[in-house]
């Protein structure tokens, strides 16, 4: 039918519209027949594409959950676009600001849960790998120099000061809070300049961001400008991070450097949001709640979850990135190798062991792994630069070594493990006359093996 219409044998007769008053004259050539309330076929098409138009705006508006800003009201022929720009190119414009542009068929896919609940349980396990890497333990126990938590800092404030600005460029849409107070650029300078002992006025110099923060901030200016929208999975993982372990990291701050009351923590401290317990609790609720009214589909609310889990590991390299300059690793990894290391080893103390195996050439993943928990620490390869003489190669003790080199123990501890086997069997005969005594004996032999365990002797950390 549209073949043979005389208005479409050039294409869309609206095509050429560029303002409002073009689209109504336009309108206004329409023959008598071919309007709405007219009995004719013609007008029956008509009033089906106006209702599919009216029908597809109210979808819109529904998706994006928000009164869409260059409408006066929710259908686009009933009104004019606020600014006068032709409609299409207006909504061409919001659909791609807001990083809605995908080539989506069908309806939208509404979530399972709400979009708080699926991206804490989808970053689970990176999580719990980012509070095991090396730097944040030695943080948490006071161990880490001045100096490393300095540039720590430094490589904060180029990641912050990056995102904050580009939240500011969000559309209010996609903003679902108040992203102003939780700001944490000011804070940053605030800290540095204590550290640094500047006096007031006296002029900070912030070095280039280092090689993890620069990726980072490569990757929040990228995703800005292609999908802002996931601009929403960093600010999730740092601002919620910074409000449920910033009190605990400012007593270790200021127990570690001995700071004076009010230099050194304000990254910590949220002025505008509050100190207590019950007001950080508070505000994480209602942050969680205003992700959840965003209402996105499940490709959106995927995309997010995956893009969260690159804030974590972006967040792990920088860390990572100063356990390389402790001398603990012997190179950083790439955000591939972090990736596969985290799915690799899923519980907190595989997490650990794998990770201090790093600096091989393949990144160390399996090089930790398998290692006897008994033994001594010179000898298990922790990432650090010490080696061990030729000659003095530790080896796991007996009768431990059972557990992952058996020929390994029959050639070098004979006479222990006759030893082993005799007592095993005057064991397993006392047992068999004296079960409760013997079992409390077995008990007792095992708390003393672990006491017999090796301990690992750390180097005194630099000043």
């Amino acid at each position: 039918a549209v073949e043979g219409c005389l208005a479409f044998k050039d294409g869309c007769p609206f095509k050429k519209s560029d303002s409002v008053e073009g689209l109504y004259n336009k309108l206004a050539e329409m023959p008598a027949s071919h309007r709405v309330g007219a009995d004719t076929s013609a007008a029956k098409a008509v009033t089906e594409v106006l209702q599919m138009v009216h029908e597809q705006s109210k979808m819109l508006k529904a998706k994006l959950n928000a009164q869409c800003p260059v409408f006066a009201t929710s259908c686009p022929f009933k009104t004019v676009t606020s600014d006068g720009a032709p409609l299409v190119m207006e909504l061409d414009k919001v659909v791609t600001a807001w990083g809605l542009s995908d080539d989506q068929q069908g309806p939208l896919r509404e979530l399972d849960e709400p979009l708080s609940k699926l991206l804490k349980a989808g970053t689970k396990s990176v999580h719990r790998a980012a509070e095991n890497v090396r730097f944040v333990r030695d943080f948490l126990s006071c161990k880490v120099p001045k100096d490393s938590y300095v540039e720590l800092l430094q490589a904060l404030f180029h990641v912050y000061d990056t995102l904050e600005s580009a939240l500011k460029q969000l559309p209010a849409e996609m903003a679902h809070c108040d992203f102003s107070v939780l700001s944490r650029t000011g804070a940053l300078r605030e800290d540095l300049r204590c550290y640094l002992g500047l006096a007031p006025g006296e002029a900070m110099d912030i070095p280039p961001p280092s090689r993890a923060a620069a990726q980072y901030v490569q990757r929040l200016r990228k995703i800005s400008e292609e999908k802002p929208i996931l601009l929403l999975a960093h600010a999730y993982t740092r601002y919620l991070g910074d409000l449920s372990g910033g009190q605990i990291l400012a007593r270790a701050a200021t127990k570690a450097y001995q700071l004076q009351e009010g230099c050194g923590t304000a990254f910590y401290n949220f002025a505008d949001i509050g100190s207590s317990p019950a007001e950080l609790k508070a505000f994480k609720k209602h942050y969680r709640a205003s992700l959840d009214n965003l209402k996105l589909g499940q490709d959106k609310a995927d995309a997010l979850v995956e893009e969260a889990n690159t804030a974590f590991i972006m967040n792990m390299l920088i860390f990572e990135e100063r356990d390389v300059a402790a001398g603990h690793l012997g190179r950083t990894r790439s955000l591939d190798e972090v990736l596969v290391l985290v799915k690799d080893n899923v519980s907190p103390l595989a997490f650990q062991r794998a990770y201090a195996g790093n600096g091989s050439e393949t990144g160390g993943a399996k090089k930790g792994a398998g290692k006897c928990p008994f033994l001594p620490a010179a000898a298990q390869g922790d990432g650090g630069p010490a080696a061990e003489p030729a000659g003095e190669r530790k080896t796991c003790p007996w009768p431990f070594i059972w557990l992952h080199d058996p020929k390994a123990a029959l050639a070098v501890h004979p006479a222990k493990n006759v030893l082993g086997v005799a007592v095993l069997l005057t064991v397993a005969k006392a047992a068999w006359r004296f079960p409760r005594r013997v079992g409390l004996g077995v008990l007792g032999l095992g708390l003393l093996s672990m006491m017999m365990r090796p301990k690992k002797h750390r180097k005194p950390e630099s000043k």
